[in-house]
């Protein structure tokens, strides 16, 4: 009984925790949702991939449901990486 009743409460959990998951969408999929405004950061992570999850994790934190990249760009040769993306919900 003690183990059939953690384990559910495990899979609650991550199902809870997953529900929160931010999604990315393009332009047009964005035109018919409701935006909660832009989000940026600089982040040092080694590709634009990499910096693109940071942004999905901000995304996350604010309870967006989908995000748009709208801006990535590295300056140079480091791995400093300046990602802005609207948010919706």
């Amino acid at each position: 009984m003690k183990v059939s009743t953690t384990l559910a409460a495990l899979l609650l959990t991550f199902s809870v925790g997953s529900a929160y998951a931010a999604t990315e969408v393009s332009s047009q999929q964005a035109a018919s949702l409701q935006s909660m405004g832009t989000i940026s950061g600089s982040v040092r992570v080694a590709d634009m991939d990499q910096a693109v999850s940071a942004i999905a994790k901000k995304a996350e934190s604010q309870h967006a449901s989908y995000y748009r990249v709208i801006a990535a760009n590295s300056n140079d040769d480091s791995n400093n990486w300046r990602v802005a993306a609207e948010i919706y919900r």
